[in-house]
This record gives structure tokens, C-alpha cells and sequence, in this order.
């Protein structure tokens, strides 16, 4: 099983506190640049940067094309890119560009968006997202051919206009959808190179999203599917019940953004957006031992072949982060 980290320049990153005055840009990147070390020799194999426009996250293009040179072998990946917010043809120039950039080492994260506020921004309504995001696929696939693009749909029209850039990796970066409910898993499948299980989801509606998606992935595609992933947030302590004490005085996990975004839609399955004694249904706490015990659940119950790890409570240092990182390579990444 693969683990990933969730890489940003906001508070609760793994490399040190949030990017602000007393912490510039310049700093942080000194320290992403020991951190990625850090997680390369740890036996990480991906970081994960998200796209939220109301947060004080980087753009995942952006941060991922500046961090490229110095994360060694660790793939990239866009956990969730807001596919159906944005122009499908700049989209593919983009992804190309970054894709060389990296050397062929990104994935891309896609998901249909669910902010009001944002949706409301690009003119797009909560109905148009499905299909908008389906034919964003159709013409992004199309563009990434290098040949002219004919598509005359109902949200795109391109008439014989084609890239001169095409990704590294071909046909093109592996696409993973973003899944928090059975119609979303089920078009991962069949429109989809893998899935991303998303944050707040308890490990059993996990694992029926992935059992959704595998029933429907036979359906389209001759070979198993392979390409399994659940965002998992790990909150650190000295127990869980440290752990999750510590969660509570950090007032990182108010979730804000999701309930005032709508992010619980009657089509998915019940998301946590509360920090409570049943936190233990959706995250793992506690030390090492805890987290390698958790770890393993969701490769061994839910079935995941790859893990993206949002850290929390970590050491406060950027230095302290690192030791840690190093402890959890020795206790937790090689035994699983």
C-alpha cells in the first residue's frame, strides 16, 4: 500500500506553521525542501496539494510546479481539483505543463466541487456539475492526443483547436475521482483511471463506496481495478485520547468550510463535520502504534491500495516535524 502526504503552505502542514509574515514563502520552501526529503526516505510515494479558493491553501498548480525540483521521486497529486470550475482547455495546458515540469510524475485528482459560494462564482449551478465534469474528461482526453479537437457540447465548443504540448506521461496523467457517494464512485469507474475516497468518511461507508466502485469498474474493464485510494486524517498523540484532546485545543477541526459550503448532499453518505467521541470512526488517533493499527484497517477492511495521510497535532518546529516524520518511517511505514 501506498501512503501520501497532504502537502500545503496552511496551518496544520507538515512542514511547519502556516505561510504568513512571521513565516514567508522563502522559509517555508527551505523547510518543504528538507521535509520532502524527510517523507522520500521515509518510503512516502506521493504528496497530495488541494484546490480551495476560500482557504489560505497555495493553488496546486502553482505550489506543485515550485515544490517539483526538490521533491526527488515522490509523485504529485491534485487532491481534489475543482474539474467543472474551470476552462477544460486551459485545464489540459496546465496539467501537460506540469506533468513535463515534473519529470511524469503527476496524478491528477478531480472531483465535481460542492462550495456554493464557488459554484455560484463560475457560473456553475449543483446540477450542471455531473455532466459538466464528464464532458471536461471527454475534451481534456481529446486535447491531451495533440491532435485538432472537435467538440460541440453542451458546456464546451472547441472547433479544430489543438495543444502543442502534450502531457509526458501518455496517454496522460492517471485520473483519480474524488468519491464521497455511490453515484460518484460509480463514475469513477467508468469514466476514470482510480478513486479517491474523500476526507470525513467513516471506514465502513468507505468501504462500501469501494465496493461500488469495483462492482461497476467490472462492468467496463477486463483487469481488476488498481488504483484504490482514501484519504485518511491522522491525528497525532500520545493515546487517542491525547490525541484527540489535543485535536480539540488546536481548534483546527471546526469545519467550517464544509458546512457553510453544503458539503452533505442527500446523495452521499453521511460525512463527520463535528470533532467528537465518535472521531475515531473517521480518523485514526494516537501514537504509532495506534496509527499503524489504523493504517492497516483501511488497507485490510476498506481495501485501499494507496492512503493519502492529513497529518495533525504534529510537533510544533519545523526541525521537531521532521524527527517525528523519521520515527513514524521506523514504527508505522515499515510495518505495514
Amino acid at each position: 500500500m501506498e501512503l501520501g502526504a497532504v502537502f500545503s503552505t496552511s496551518q496544520g502542514t507538515i512542514v511547519g506553521p502556516p505561510v504568513g509574515p512571521a513565516y514567508p514563502f522563502a522559509a517555508w520552501a527551505e523547510d518543504a525542501g528538507k521535509t520532502l526529503a524527510v517523507l522520500e526516505g521515509a518510503g512516502f510515494t506521493y504528496i497530495a496539494v488541494t484546490h480551495a479558493y476560500q482557504s489560505s491553501w497555495t493553488h496546486p498548480f502553482v505550489l506543485l510546479s515550485r515544490v517539483a525540483a526538490m521533491s526527488g521521486q515522490l509523485r504529485m497529486s491534485t487532491e481534489i481539483l475543482q474539474l467543472p470550475l474551470l476552462n477544460a482547455m486551459d485545464t489540459a495546458y496546465a496539467v501537460a505543463s506540469l506533468d513535463h515540469v515534473s519529470g511524469g510524475r503527476l496524478d491528477l485528482g478531480i472531483g465535481i466541487g460542492y462550495h456554493a459560494k464557488e459554484l455560484q462564482a463560475m457560473g456553475v449551478t449543483r446540477a450542471d456539475r455531473a455532466p459538466k465534469f464528464e464532458e471536461s474528461v471527454q475534451v481534456l482526453r481529446q486535447f491531451w492526443t495533440g491532435a485538432p479537437v472537435r467538440h460541440d457540447g453542451r458546456y464546451i465548443t472547441v472547433d479544430g483547436m489543438q495543444l502543442g504540448l502534450v502531457p509526458l506521461q501518455r496517454p496522460h496523467p492517471p485520473l483519480w475521482g474524488a468519491a464521497q457517494s455511490l453515484p460518484a464512485a460509480q463514475r469513477a469507474a467508468r469514466t476514470l483511471d482510480g478513486i479517491i475516497i474523500g476526507p470525513q468518511v467513516t471506514f465502513g461507508d468507505a468501504k462500501t463506496l469501494v465496493d461500488a466502485y469495483g462492482t461497476e469498474w467490472a462492468k467496463h474493464h477486463a483487469e481488476p481495478p488498481g488504483r484504490i485510494a482514501v484519504w485518511r486524517t491522522l491525528i497525532v498523540g500520545a493515546d487517542p485520547k491525547d490525541a484527540f484532546a489535543r485535536a480539540v485545543a488546536s481548534g483546527q477541526f471546526t469545519f467550517k468550510r464544509y458546512t457553510e459550503g453544503g458539503m452533505q448532499e442527500k446523495a452521499m453518505v453521511k460525512v463527520r463535520l463535528a470533532l467528537d467521541e465518535r472521531a475515531d470512526d473517521w480518523a485514526i488517533l494516537g501514537n504509532y502504534r495506534d496509527l499503524l493499527e489504523g493504517l492497516r484497517r483501511t488497507r485490510d477492511e476498506v481495501g485501499a491500495t494507496r492512503v493519502t495521510c492529513q497529518l495533525s497535532n504534529l510537533p510544533g518546529p519545523p526541525a521537531a516535524r521532521r524527527e517525528w516524520l523519521q520515527g513514524f518511517a521506523e514504527e508505522v511505514v515499515a510495518r505495514l
